[in-house]
């Protein structure tokens, strides 16, 4: 289970909503909702990391 706090629903944080737990959160997640990439035809992923 990822340490730190579910994002508020009601109120979710700027940028990518998991960006206060996420180990991997950069500046940019912070302030900028990351794009939806597609990985393959059945899997589709929201993170900055996988933005090239």
């Amino acid at each position: 289970m990822p340490k730190g706090e579910v994002p508020n629903a009601v109120n979710p944080p700027k940028g990518c909503r998991f960006h206060p737990r996420c180990p991997y959160a950069m500046d940019i997640c912070k302030v900028e909702e990351p794009p939806k990439i597609n990985l393959d035809s059945q899997h589709e992923v929201s993170c900055h990391l996988f933005n090239k």
